[in-house]
């Protein structure tokens, strides 16, 4: 329940687009693994990443449905499905579907994101 109380304010976070939210639930040394992009290292780098993101669009539409979730000791894992829509700033709104793994590290008794990787379903757009 803790792992996916953390997944929630994920959520949260995202519909409010507050990119210091989302930060605050990593690891300082945290890295996000973005399809398509180098991995961004560091929760102050994570946080510029999703000011970016926030910046070209709004996240309408964002949930997460978990498949599997477990601690062990001071690791724990969430793995699930996301479904989102983006209104980009410019351009139409998308719907999104895609798959997730989050692994995070429980630090003073607080779980806090240490690695999160994450790809759409939808192929790449032909060029």
């Amino acid at each position: 329940a803790a792992l996916r109380a953390v997944a929630d304010q994920y959520v949260k976070a995202t519909l409010a687009g507050d990119a210091k939210a989302i930060a605050n639930l990593y690891t300082e040394d945290a890295v996000e693994m973005p399809p398509n992009l180098a991995p961004v290292k560091g929760r102050a780098a994570i946080q510029q990443y999703y000011e970016k993101q926030f910046a070209s669009g709004k996240i309408a539409r964002f949930s997460l449905t978990h498949l599997e979730s477990r601690a062990l000791g001071a690791t724990g894992y969430d793995v699930g499905t996301y479904q989102q829509n983006v209104a980009p700033t410019a351009g139409a709104a998308m719907d999104d579907t895609g798959k997730y793994v989050v692994i995070l590290k429980r630090i003073d008794g607080r779980w806090r994101v240490a690695y999160a990787l994450y790809n759409s379903d939808q192929p790449l757009p032909q060029r």
